[in-house]
């Protein structure tokens, strides 16, 4: 079954974690499917994260783009945080599928342990019954690696000390 599967992310210091969730989603999509990156623009990620990426959006698009898994980028451009995904939704069904078609979400399963509903500024039933999102949380290697250990490690080596955040968001970031 052909399904159109979107995941949204930072995708800064594009590694193996990266490429397995960009898999996963290829497999939910199926081979004739279409996954589709939502991309968070350098704006929103200062915005949201306090700092700007490390490796510019134009940078981590063409890279994204390189990926076999990965059928289209679209920028992620909600202005702040917690508000509403309907933009880029609209614009996958613009270009992927009519209004009728159900779009899923797919995103790791670190993000469970937070209120990914209101970050992404939706109501879960709105989501599920209006927007015709269905949700999907994918298990996280064990051990994977994650862009925050990765600056840990890069900082450590200068000398200098960096606090991993308890809840990561190792998928897309």
């Amino acid at each position: 079954m052909a399904n159109t599967v979107l995941t949204i992310g930072t995708f800064d210091l594009y590694h193996a974690g990266h490429v397995d969730l960009l898999r996963r989603c290829r497999q939910l999509a199926g081979s004739d499917g279409k996954v589709i990156v939502g991309l968070n623009t350098d704006q929103f990620i200062k915005q949201y994260k306090g700092s700007p990426p490390i490796v510019s959006f134009q940078d981590r698009e063409t890279v994204l783009f390189t990926s076999q898994f990965v059928d289209d980028v679209l920028p992620n451009t909600q202005n702040d945080p917690g508000v509403s995904i309907e933009p880029l939704l609209a614009e996958v069904r613009k270009w992927y599928g009519s209004t009728r078609e159900r779009i899923v979400l797919a995103v790791g399963s670190d993000l469970a342990a937070k209120d990914y509903y209101e970050q992404i500024g939706v109501d879960p039933a709105v989501l599920l019954e209006i927007l015709k999102v269905d949700l999907v949380f994918l298990p996280r290697p064990a051990g994977g690696i994650s862009t925050s250990r990765i600056k840990a490690d890069l900082l450590a080596s200068a000398g200098v000390h960096y606090n991993v955040p308890a809840v990561r968001v190792d998928w897309g970031d």
